[in-house]
């Protein structure tokens, strides 16, 4: 077959991520798109020989439709990859059924289910939170009581910071419980919920760990587990728990932590839930001078981090884990190839109408290397917990200076962006 005949299979991703990919690998990749998936302003969607769009919550319909258009035209497929946790299952299928490369659907539900995930490293003495599943009240209140406070409660299947509540009391946690079951009864019927996993009826009890946040991409393959790069996650103050205000690429794990350490607890923890060659990313908590794992997906890190970390000057991420689907190993840079670099999200901090949102030139002084905004002057804006999607407003990327610390760069940059939201009043 032509070689412009094969084209690597891009399941479930975003208009953002297809236009990035058509960019760097033009007539490589095969999208696989949901009808949910929003437009880009003034991007156009792909050809018909380089995309399908049709519902990803039916599989059998979706490889169907998928099997029929590739047929039609003449294509084969040379691989899959994919950068969306909720499209896991459904590559995993699809790459199953046509013996192509991808982690199997067992280890890809084992990384979905966050509680799954974390029985099945306890009983790997893989360092992780202690959990419980939770159907009622009663369940959460002896979860407080035996933990004793705080403790995080969120569902077992979301991913960031979406329905995630740090409880400092058995009051809270009741709350918090009922919001959880509230937030997955909405998304229960949605696209959110394409692969099937989200349940309404059980949310998760988790240990609170102490610790500074990091997350990393590795590559694991036959020559064992390789550390791409490594960022530390700089916290929002507040609510939601565990939202990511800015990631700082690369840093090195905090000692005694050492890097040899991280990748042998990278590689027992992706082990236990049956990972074998993928790329992944991880997220973890340094506590008691080891990682403590919160949760592997055999996908890169998404978010801001594919910006952060090409600025960085390390690989692009996305073209890294299409070249990796058809057999290309990624190059990762040495250490000292590596500048410091900072993505900082900006969260919009009230509801409503958005009438301005830019950068001032000045921006504080810093070098500023990237601005991307999610959001559109006449959008409208809802915060958390009724929605998680619209309040990031979109990141800004920058080199910090050596002499001054990153928190107050942060703060700086931070204050630089101007942002007018028109609140909107109820008619009565």
């Amino acid at each position: 077959m032509a070689a412009d005949k094969r084209r690597t299979l891009v399941v479930g991703t975003t208009r953002d991520y297809i236009e990035r990919l058509r960019k760097v690998r033009p007539g490589r990749a095969f999208f696989l798109t949901d009808p949910a998936v929003h437009d880009l302003p003034g991007a156009g969607p792909p050809p018909p020989d380089e995309e399908l769009v049709t519902p990803l919550g039916d599989a059998a319909r979706a490889a169907a439709a998928l099997a029929e258009r590739l047929d039609r035209l003449g294509i084969a497929l040379d691989g899959v990859a994919c950068y969306d946790c909720e499209s896991l299952l459904l590559a995993a299928e699809i790459a199953a059924a046509r013996r192509l490369p991808f982690p199997s659907r067992n280890s890809v539900h084992n990384c979905r289910d966050k509680f799954l995930s974390k029985t099945l490293w306890t009983a790997r003495g893989v360092p992780c939170p202690r959990v419980r599943r939770a159907d009622d009240e009663a369940a959460v209140l002896d979860f407080v009581h035996r933990e004793r406070a705080p403790v995080i409660l969120k569902p077992a299947t979301l991913s960031g910071s979406e329905l995630v509540f740090r409880c400092d009391g058995a009051d809270e946690a009741v709350a918090a419980f009922r919001a959880v079951r509230e937030g997955l009864s909405r998304r229960g019927a949605t696209a959110l919920n394409r692969d099937g996993l989200v349940d309404e009826r059980s949310v998760l009890c988790e240990q609170y760990v102490d610790g500074d946040e990091y997350s990393c991409d590795f590559v694991l393959d036959d020559g064992g587990l390789r550390v791409i790069r490594v960022a530390r996650k700089l916290l929002r103050d507040g609510k939601p728990a565990g939202t990511t205000r800015a990631y700082v690429v690369p840093v090195a794990p905090p000692a005694p932590l050492t890097p040899a350490a991280l990748a042998a607890g990278l590689a027992a923890a992706a082990s236990a839930l049956g990972l074998e060659r993928c790329m992944a990313m991880a997220d973890f908590r340094v506590s008691g001078g080891e990682a403590v794992f919160l949760e592997i997906t055999p996908r890169p890190g998404g978010d801001c981090l594919p910006d952060v970390i090409r600025h960085a000057g390390g690989p692009d991420m996305l073209a890294a884990q299409l070249d990796f689907a058809r057999g290309l190993p990624p190059t990762i840079p040495p250490a000292g190839h590596w500048r410091r670099t900072v993505g900082l999200r900006v969260h919009a901090e009230a509801a409503g109408r958005l009438r301005t949102l830019r950068l001032r030139p000045d921006a504080a002084g810093a070098e500023i290397l990237e601005t991307s905004w999610l959001r559109r002057p006449g959008d409208r804006i809802a915060l958390p917990p009724d929605d998680y999607d619209t309040w990031l407003l979109g990141h800004v990327v920058f080199r910090p200076a050596a002499d001054i610390p990153i928190a107050e760069q942060i703060h700086r940059v931070r204050e630089s962006v101007e942002i007018e939201i028109e609140r909107e009043h109820a008619d009565g």
